[in-house]
């Protein structure tokens, strides 16, 4: 009866989860969104190597390689946008034998240039999309955020490569914000969550409330940061889309004026495109700081991932004993994964193999803390089993 409690009760806490999630940003109220029909009403006229094709209402921008134009790059200025806190992108993008260029960030790229409201200098720069060969980014759903919590956007499309096709055919970007409902639902989420594990912990053996307190406090601070919500700056949905509520009355950029807005009025609001051949170039790498760390010791990829269990697995095995310890570290490893599948970003052999390499450090840990508990170094651990808590069989 308790594993159906503890199981039926995870699953309930995992729907929950997900829910909250996708129900994390609002549209802005009064803000206006922008379409790849509004840009083409806005930017008709286009520099060699973008044109516009496809129907009016459903164009597609397609930036070529070519001779007289070896690379391309426009910054789309939308004036209508104000300062907010992040951005919510919908696209559909499509590279076809794009040779990359000298560099490796030479390919088919989409970017937020986030610009100071104040000054109108460009603060940071996220990367939303980057394709190279003939690879292809279909329906994806995202959030872009700018660090200082309040800034003004502006869209870059390049094509930096040796040759090749870009080509965009969806693009939708709306202003959101976050959701009350999110503010104050994710600590109730971790409290929930606390309480669960405090359970999993309440077995027949007894362990001292500050053992439980603090193993339960390392879970849920790994699950943070590696999980959910994770380490990147940019941010996916879980499993389904992002709810961010039905469109605000409001006129939409390149529309017909109504009479509350005059024809001039209008004009005013629509983004217009700026030329810039020389790009952006190398945008520094965005996210926490195991994405950092992940990014320039790709080749240490293994070790980094036997060493993010094994750490934890030793901690757990003093406070709660080497049974729930694996039983933890496994559940951090999975839920990782697990995480970033839900994501978005996919399952494949590396992710097999990050889980094996887990596997590795979390066995070789317990091992370890075999080894010194055989040994008595660390004695004064189980002196008092009634004020510490056993730590295994």
């Amino acid at each position: 009866m308790r594993r159906f409690f503890l199981s039926a009760t995870f699953l309930l806490l995992i729907a929950g989860l997900i829910a909250l999630w996708n129900c994390r940003f609002e549209r802005m109220p009064g803000a206006s969104g922008l379409n790849l029909a509004d840009l083409r009403k806005a930017s008709s006229v286009l520099p060699p190597g973008a044109v516009w094709e496809g129907d009016v209402e459903r164009p597609t921008l397609r930036l070529t390689i070519g001779p007289e134009h070896p690379r391309i790059s426009l910054a789309m200025v939308l004036p209508d946008f104000p300062a907010m806190e992040a951005l919510h992108i919908h696209f559909s993008m499509v590279a076809r034998n794009l040779q990359l260029g000298a560099q490796e960030w030479d390919d088919g790229r989409v970017l937020i240039e986030w610009h100071s409201p104040d000054s109108g200098n460009r603060e940071e720069t996220d990367a939303i999309c980057s394709l190279r060969d003939s690879q292809s980014s279909s329906d994806v759903r995202l959030i872009a955020r700018c660090a200082s919590g309040s800034s003004v956007p502006v869209l870059r499309i390049e094509h930096l490569g040796w040759g090749g096709e870009f080509a965009i055919s969806q693009l939708e970007m709306i202003p959101v914000r976050e959701r009350d409902l999110w503010i104050f639902g994710r600590w109730v989420m971790a409290a929930l969550f606390f309480a669960w594990l405090w359970f999993l912990l309440s077995g027949q053996e007894y362990y001292s409330a500050w053992r439980r307190i603090l193993t339960i406090g390392i879970w849920l601070g790994m699950a943070v940061y590696f999980a959910v919500p994770g380490p990147w700056k940019t941010l996916r949905p879980l499993v389904t889309a992002f709810e961010i509520g039905k469109p605000a009355s409001f006129i939409k950029l390149g529309g017909e004026p109504t009479q509350s807005m005059s024809p001039s009025s209008t004009a005013a609001r629509l983004p217009h495109s700026i030329v810039n051949s020389t790009g952006l170039g190398k945008i520094p790498l965005q996210g926490g700081w195991i994405v950092r760390v992940k990014h320039h010791l790709a080749m240490a990829r293994p070790l980094l991932h036997a060493l993010l269990l094994f750490v934890p697995t030793i901690v757990f095995a003093l406070l709660v004993g080497p049974r729930l310890a694996l039983a933890l570290a496994f559940g951090m490893a999975f839920s990782i994964e697990a995480a970033q599948t839900a994501f978005g970003y996919g399952f494949d052999w590396v992710d097999v193999c990050d889980l094996l390499t887990d596997a590795a450090g979390i066995l070789l840990a317990i091992r370890v803390f075999g080894q010194l508990k055989k040994s008595g170094r660390f004695s004064w651990v189980f002196r008092d089993p009634r004020d510490f808590g056993p730590v295994g069989s």
